[in-house]
């Protein structure tokens, strides 16, 4: 993508990093004990501080602040999640899991191993103000790496800041029981990290304390989650804010009839008048992060780590191959970025019956004897009899599909037409997945070659074309005014 794009993308976002400028009025929390000795006084240096947080009752301690002296420099939040979402070898490096080189030429890390590279939160520090990141065609890439390009100089943290006690304040029950909410608990595993840390001076941000350097910035973003959540999650605090935003997971698409195939009551095939007909496509993106969690599932048996080989697919015997790929092959598939990427190009209608291929090996295989189905990762899986001509290298329609059909008949989607004129005009609904104009209904088979009981419904034919339309229950088809297009 090119440079003047990434200058064009919208992004008002600048980190907030804590200084001992902008903390003067703000008393540091250092201590975890909530009572001061044996009385029941809060802690002057405590989480619940009167000093530093105001009386209980006052209407300061709803508005006051404090922060934790962290004794090392870690990563801002912000940051941190937006390196690991770029490549997920960064996140390992830092944690000391996987060896890599600093390549001088890309400025990048390469996977490495244990006698040639280095590992450790230092090592990527050492080389993070010249770190370069590949540029590919995906807007939330490209506002990742614009966010760390344009905030490097705010890219770490040496102190936290901590939320005003009273909305977290320590409580004593009816039954007599101390009630307090749970992001104390997550503070003082902070305040016990960085006093831990201080022990070491200086040398703390010199790999001399690596893994607790690491611990301390996990244990700061479960805090940065934990907020995250309770501002977009079931409290809905920003929910207002949320509703006037652009819709996310979702797909434009022209209405069709709804042709149903059921001829017997309980057949797999029935759709019924709560059901919204989709393609597979529309699908994906309808659930797209689960659509993402439910691909890697299966494929981190493929891809154990970035400093693993590979499990493939020989292409001439068909046998499960363990080789070594590139590290872009791995983040192509493991990681939301990678995976992103790839569902955008499955909306190329002519790439959808292309089978999967990695550096010259399958991905994997497909059993398919027009009954039963089964993905799995080598010809010597085959249990003794089963015909090898029902085995097919794995194509990207086919693997997507078995990744989300059991999970997209159990998930709810709202199926809207615009201009919305009316409560008819936005409707929640059940999805019954399409994939091709025709299809099979197969039986899955487990991990033991057993039939399961379940059925995949509509498992995609090679060569047919697939549906991209969608078809409202005929109950529905009136008050959307069915001569348009909706977006689900």
């Amino acid at each position: 993508m090119s440079q003047s794009l990434l200058e064009n993308l919208p992004l008002n976002i600048s980190l907030l990093v804590l200084t001992p400028e902008n903390t003067k009025g703000m008393r540091p929390v250092s201590v975890m004990d909530i009572f001061e000795g044996g009385s029941r006084a809060f802690h002057p240096d405590g989480l619940f501080s009167v000093e530093t947080f105001g009386k209980v009752g006052d209407e300061r301690r709803n508005r006051l602040f404090g922060y934790v002296d962290l004794g090392a420099k870690i990563l801002h939040p912000t940051m941190f999640k937006a390196l690991v979402e770029l490549k997920e070898l960064y996140g390992d490096i830092l944690a000391g899991k996987a060896y890599a080189i600093f390549n001088k030429s890309t400025k990048d890390f390469d996977a490495s191993n244990m006698s040639e590279g280095r590992t450790g939160y230092s090592f990527f520090m050492e080389h993070f103000h010249e770190l370069k990141f590949e540029e590919r065609k995906s807007t939330s890439r490209e506002f990742n790496i614009r966010l760390i390009n344009e905030n490097r100089d705010k890219a770490h943290m040496s102190r936290l800041i901590v939320i005003p006690a009273g909305l977290r304040d320590f409580t004593i029950q009816d039954n007599g029981k101390p009630d307090e909410d749970k992001i104390n608990d997550l503070y003082r595993k902070v305040i016990a990290i960085s006093n831990v840390i201080r022990t070491y001076g200086a040398a703390a941000d010199q790999g001399h304390a690596d893994s607790t350097r690491y611990n301390l910035q996990t244990s700061v973003m479960e805090i940065y989650t934990y907020i995250v959540n309770l501002l977009q999650g079931k409290s809905k605090i920003i929910q207002g804010w949320w509703a006037s935003r652009t819709i996310f997971n979702s797909t434009r698409n022209v209405i069709t009839s709804n042709v149903s195939k059921t001829k017997v009551l309980g057949d797999p095939l029935t759709v019924s008048s709560q059901h919204t007909v989709a393609g597979l496509y529309q699908c994906m993106m309808a659930i797209f992060p689960i659509a993402v969690n439910l691909v890697r599932g299966y494929l981190t048996e493929i891809f154990p780590g970035h400093s693993a080989p590979a499990r493939l697919v020989n292409k001439k015997t068909l046998q499960r191959e363990i080789k070594m790929v590139s590290s872009e092959h791995f983040d192509d598939w493991m990681t939301q970025e990678g995976l992103e990427s790839l569902f955008g190009k499955f909306e190329v209608e002519a790439l959808r019956h292309d089978v999967i291929e990695i550096e010259g090996s399958y991905l994997a295989l497909v059993y398919n004897d027009g009954v039963k189905v089964r993905l799995f990762n080598g010809i010597d899986e085959l249990p003794e009899g089963w015909d090898k001509k029902h085995v097919s290298p794995v194509t990207y329609a086919e693997l997507y599909y078995l990744s989300i059909q059991k999970r997209m008949k159990e998930i709810p989607v709202l199926v809207t037409r615009y201009p919305i004129t009316g409560y008819g005009s936005i409707y929640p609904s059940m999805v019954y997945m399409k994939t091709t104009t025709r299809s099979k209904c197969l039986t899955l088979l487990d991990e033991n070659w057993q039939e399961t009981g379940e059925y995949a419904n509509e498992f995609p034919i090679q060569g047919l074309p697939f549906v991209n339309s969608m078809s409202p229950a005929r109950n529905n088809l009136g008050r959307l005014g069915a001569d348009g297009t909706v977006t689900h």
